[in-house]
Formats: structure tokens, C-alpha cells, sequence
């Protein structure tokens, strides 16, 4: 019998406890920014602001619903929550909701914050609001099972939009409509906050089905500061 020390076994690989931080870094660094994970922040370049990601499987008892929730911290310590629905079992679910992420959320996100451009990403409008020049990045609206949605339904977020005050150098909206059995619903949200002109929506002209169907939509306004 030999007398060779017994190397101990090998601890059993350990899954990774928050896979969307992973996929996360992994879409970042396709888009050519580079992240640092700092106490669970994933920093650009190193500096704020950063943005943080969860998968959550299985949301309220639904095996294959999950929900992906992104944050993204700025260097006021102010954030922007966005949260996500994916369809699919495990790994699936979540590839499903960071695709819209990406789609939505994100796209505006790198070019309101990080300046990039490129084909996928939104060229900003210029609106005047309250007198003050802001630019706007607006995501593509996401529709789920061919939403129909309003033809008047840009001019009326442009106009609700340009009256409100704005006080910071950064606003976000977010708007969820959705339909099922002629019932219809509206989330309309400015800087994580319910947003009461938002609410108008629900006067618009959408279609009635029996069938569900949803509309989303992510805008970020950046105020213009004159030299």
C-alpha cells in the first residue's frame, strides 16, 4: 500500500448563484464596454455609474415565468429599476428577458449614459420641454402577441411630456399597456415613480381581444446644457 499523501476531493462545482450578472457582462462587453464588478456593481470602464442584475426562476409559482430586474445606479446614487418577464424553464426564461432588456432598456441606456452609437441604437430626438432643451432616447416600443398600437400615440407622449417640470439633468419613463378580455392595463411610471399624465393612455383607441397582448416602451431624457 503506498504511503503517498490522499490528495483531498475536489469541493463540487457550486452554480453560480446570479447567473444574470454573468449575461449581463457578457451583453456589455458585445456592446464594447468593458465592465468592473465592484461589491456587485458592474462599473464601465471602472467609474459610475453602474448596473446591477437578478434572475429571479420560477416568479410566484409560475414554473416557467421569471423575472430578470435590472439597476442601474448613477453617480448620484439615483436609480433606474427596470424588471423584465421571461418565458422559459431555467436558462431559457432568462435569455428570453435579457433580450428585451437589451431590445428596450438597454439600447437607450448606452447611448443616453455612455454616448455610444451605433445601428441598434436610438439617435436622440431634441424636445423642448418648460422652455429647457432635452434630448430624448427612446427605446422601440416591445409588443407581445402584435399589440396594436394608437396612431396618435407618440404625438400624445410628446405632448404629456413636454408640460411636465423637469428639475434634473436626467429623467426616465416607462410605459406598460396591456389587454386581455377587453380589459385593459396601464402602468406608466417617471423615474420609478407613478406618473399621473401617464395615466391618459387608457384613453387612446386600443383594440379589444379576447387574447392577451402588451405594449412597452423606455425613454430616457437628457437636458442639453447651454454653453
Amino acid at each position: 500500500m503506498s504511503n503517498d499523501p490522499v490528495p483531498p476531493p475536489e469541493a463540487p462545482a457550486q452554480p453560480d448563484a446570479n447567473p444574470a450578472q454573468a449575461a449581463l457582462t457578457a451583453l456589455l462587453a458585445a456592446h464594447g464596454l468593458p465592465v468592473e464588478d465592484y461589491n456587485g456593481w458592474l462599473l464601465p470602464h471602472g467609474q459610475p455609474p453602474g448596473l446591477s442584475a437578478r434572475w429571479t426562476p420560477a416568479s410566484n409559482g409560475h414554473a416557467l415565468i421569471g423575472v430578470l430586474s435590472v439597476v442601474l445606479r448613477m453617480a448620484d446614487r439615483r436609480e433606474i429599476v427596470e424588471n423584465f418577464a421571461g418565458l422559459g424553464e431555467g436558462e431559457a426564461g432568462l435569455r428570453d428577458a435579457l433580450a428585451s432588456f437589451a431590445e428596450g432598456g438597454l439600447h437607450a441606456m448606452l447611448a443616453a449614459i455612455w454616448n455610444l452609437r451605433g445601428e441598434a441604437l436610438p439617435e436622440p430626438e431634441r424636445w423642448t420641454v418648460k422652455g429647457q432643451t432635452y434630448e430624448v432616447f427612446s427605446g422601440p416600443w416591445q409588443l407581445r402577441n402584435n399589440a396594436p398600437l394608437p396612431g396618435d400615440i407618440e404625438a400624445h407622449l410628446r405632448a404629456w411630456i413636454e408640460h411636465e417640470p423637469l428639475d434634473q439633468a436626467l429623467h426616465w419613463f416607462r410605459f406598460f399597456v396591456s389587454q386581455h378580455e377587453g380589459s385593459l392595463g396601464i402602468e406608466a411610471l417617471k423615474d420609478n415613480a407613478l406618473w399621473e399624465p401617464g395615466k391618459h393612455l387608457a384613453e387612446l383607441d386600443w383594440a379589444s381581444s379576447d387574447a392577451f397582448y402588451s405594449a412597452r416602451r423606455f425613454m430616457l431624457l437628457r437636458r442639453v446644457d447651454e454653453v
